[in-house]
């Protein structure tokens, strides 16, 4: 019998690091305010799913349907927005924009322009607008369109400058995409965002420090690390689908995040988010809503989440699902709702993206105690224990490399804690 194809994890940052208490991260660059908000906008479609990326949705469609599905797909984004504006009562605030993936770069940037001019007709105000892309589809024209339309930032799923570990990951882009990419977003004045990599089977510490080098040599006002994470039973390969190779690791997560850390901070970035390095100034203010604040959050589109402060909603992940659902029904998703765990901030940003990061803080455990769906909490901490997806950390607890590979089905039974 083949063996089913696991999914793993890109984290920040390694899973081996601990808790998150001792961060030195900064969290006081930006003043945040009630009428902020952060709009998230899924463009779900990939050309080829890079070996286990948590984001991937959908392949992109043949093109004999491919303007067929996306005209209906953004028709219901477009619908969406316009309904959970008049639900959350967004007008008059100003928003911090995200337009993330799947790879947004694949569809014409007329169907995300469509998206944006219904939330400003809506009355909500864009101040920061990101776009992510990889380096393969980014154009002088694709950048002039975007940029037309207000975007402040493009952010690059780079990867890695080693045509070999992009091969190794399973991504459609190469080394020369990365530099033509690189230089036509410089040259039109918006930031720049690098992803990065590290903990990569057969990636050694000179490759990492040599794209270190490269991201600041570019000036990139942003750069992200992420800790791969592969399965312990090793990655697929593309001649032989079904069977597994090992999966030799030079560079552990937990042994090279810190030398990040430090070279990033000597090289004058502050790390605004575990992971996330910005130059001073040029700090991502949709994370720092989003991830640190907990406003109200709103998604748009295939496997988006809304947070509106009394419930979580979460959109179905596949886009002809995802179509349906708007169609019938505009907001909210009732299939994925969870009332649990909206009823705090905290619950929301430390029990889902805790879990994502890989620790669960005793402050979250502290809190589960007080509340009506503790109890179901507290049995699943004890599966997941059982079960050896997390284990004990000081106070709280800690996602094993098992949890990272059954993560998806954590953050499923989540959304099913009894009320």
């Amino acid at each position: 019998m083949p063996i089913t194809k696991k999914r793993n994890h890109f984290l920040y940052p390694g899973l081996s690091l601990g808790s998150l208490e001792g961060a030195d991260v900064n969290k006081s660059e930006t003043t945040l305010d009630a009428a902020r908000i952060a709009i998230y906008i899924g463009v779900p479609y990939c050309r080829v799913q890079c070996f286990e990326c948590p984001f991937f949705s959908s392949y992109l469609p043949g093109q004999s349907r491919r303007d067929a599905e996306f005209d209906a797909y953004f028709a219901a984004v477009r619908t969406h927005a316009a309904a959970v504006v008049q639900n959350l009562g967004l007008a008059g605030t100003n928003a911090s924009l995200y337009i993330g993936g799947g790879t947004p770069t694949v569809v014409d940037p007329a169907y995300l322009h469509g998206v944006l001019s219904v939330l400003v007709q809506a009355g909500v105000s864009i101040g920061e607008l990101t776009v992510e892309g990889n380096p393969e589809n980014i154009s002088e024209a694709y950048v002039e369109q975007v940029l037309n339309f207000g975007a402040t930032r493009i952010s690059l799923g780079v990867q890695s400058l080693d045509d070999s570990v992009l091969a190794a990951v399973g991504s459609p882009h190469r080394s020369h995409h990365t530099g033509r990419a690189v230089a036509i977003v410089k040259e039109s004045g918006l930031d720049l965002n690098v992803d990065l990599m590290y903990g990569v089977p057969n990636q050694t510490p000179e490759a990492i420090q040599a794209s270190m080098q490269w991201a600041l040599e570019r000036a990139a006002q942003g750069i992200t690390w992420y800790a791969y994470t592969f399965q312990p039973e090793g990655i697929m390969t593309r001649r032989r689908p079904n069977r597994y190779v090992a999966a030799p690791r030079h560079v552990k997560p937990d042994e090279y995040y810190p030398k990040i850390r430090e070279v990033m901070s000597h090289a004058g970035y502050y790390e605004g988010m575990i992971g996330a390095f910005h130059l001073p100034g040029h700090e991502l203010q949709y994370s720092s809503i989003a991830y640190r604040q907990a406003n109200r959050i709103v998604g748009l589109g295939a496997k988006a989440y809304t947070y509106d402060g009394a419930g979580l909603y979460q959109a179905p992940s596949e886009p002809i699902r995802y179509v349906d659902e708007i169609q019938h029904n505009a907001y909210p998703f009732a299939d994925r709702y969870s009332g649990a765990l909206s009823r705090s901030q905290i619950c929301v940003r430390e029990t889902i993206l805790g879990l994502m990061y890989g620790e669960i803080a005793r402050r979250t455990l502290d809190f589960w105690g007080v509340v009506p769906a503790g109890a179901g909490l507290n049995k699943l901490l004890a599966e997941w224990r059982r079960m050896g997806a997390i284990s004990a950390d000081g106070d709280g607890f800690k996602l094993t490399e098992f949890g990272a590979i059954v993560l998806d089905d954590m953050l499923t039974s989540l959304w099913r804690v009894p009320q």
